[in-house]
């Protein structure tokens, strides 16, 4: 098959980022990129786009055109994670490095939506591409460290509203004893943690990496759903890898493996 499995490759990622690029609000990427297709379908055909900003889309798709090694799409790459780390992040003050979720909701962080965001910057650093936004992301991992439970879990999600104006700081989180023990919710962010580690050495990371992993999996298969089984298998299985890449420990090569035999099945 060589050559045409080659150029059918060549074909699909071509498509494949022609297809991200319709989604641009403008086509030099500086508002960022619309979610995109909805699974609803009218009875008429016609599918639903929706039209929010999303920072996760944002840099998820930034990452897919800085991957590409086309100069131009770089470039739009550029525009757009400019975006996530500019007035999509806070800058400073109690909640210094909260990444915001979309253009629609200011004030919220989702953290598997935030390690979604900021997991391509994270692996352009990995893989020697481009380290321009690496310390914006490993920013953005440090106060999702600070809010994270004794258990290496995270809350449903950080509201600043919830904060403001009451006698309550943000960082009472870091001392509650147990998160959200979903793999939808937890997963992406204890991989991008283990990642950033594995790119600044800091051991902090690492700890609440493992730890949240371990935590999750030490309940499994009985997470919290947020979607399917099937989605809340996926979710798991570039954070068990991640993991075990980093600690080279059987016991998390034979929790990937438990997963993805699940899975599989």
């Amino acid at each position: 098959i060589g050559d045409d499995f080659d150029s059918a490759l060549d074909r699909s990622i071509s498509d494949a980022l022609g297809f991200l690029k319709s989604f641009l609000v403008t086509p030099d990427g500086k508002n960022g990129i619309r979610e995109g297709l909805s699974h609803n379908i009218h009875p008429d055909g016609k599918r639903i786009t929706a039209s929010v900003v999303r920072t996760d889309c944002t840099g998820e798709a930034a990452g897919a055109f800085m991957l590409s090694g086309d100069s131009e799409l770089m470039g739009i790459a550029d525009n757009m994670l400019s975006l996530c780390y500019g007035p999509l992040t806070i800058h400073g003050g109690e909640f210094d490095g909260m990444v915001r979720w979309s253009e629609e909701a200011w004030n919220v962080c989702y953290q598997d939506d935030v390690a979604r965001a900021i997991l391509p910057t994270l692996l352009c650093s990995y893989f020697g591409i481009n380290d321009k936004y690496l310390e914006n992301a490993l920013h953005a991992l440090k106060f999702l460290c600070d809010t994270t439970a004794k258990d290496g879990l995270r809350p449903l999600r950080t509201d600043v509203l919830e904060y403001l104006g009451e006698d309550k700081s943000i960082s009472s989180l870091s001392q509650t004893e147990h998160g959200y023990a979903s793999a939808h919710y937890n997963a992406y962010y204890s991989g991008a943690l283990l990642l950033g580690y594995l790119n600044c050495k800091d051991t902090r990371f690492k700890e609440y990496g493992v730890k949240g992993l371990e935590t999750l999996m030490s309940l499994y298969p009985d997470t919290v759903r947020e979607h399917s089984e099937t989605s809340e298998l996926c979710r798991l299985i570039l954070p068990l890898s991640l993991l075990y890449l980093t600690t080279r420990d059987s016991r998390h090569r034979e929790m990937l493996y438990r997963v993805f035999n699940d899975l599989y099945k």
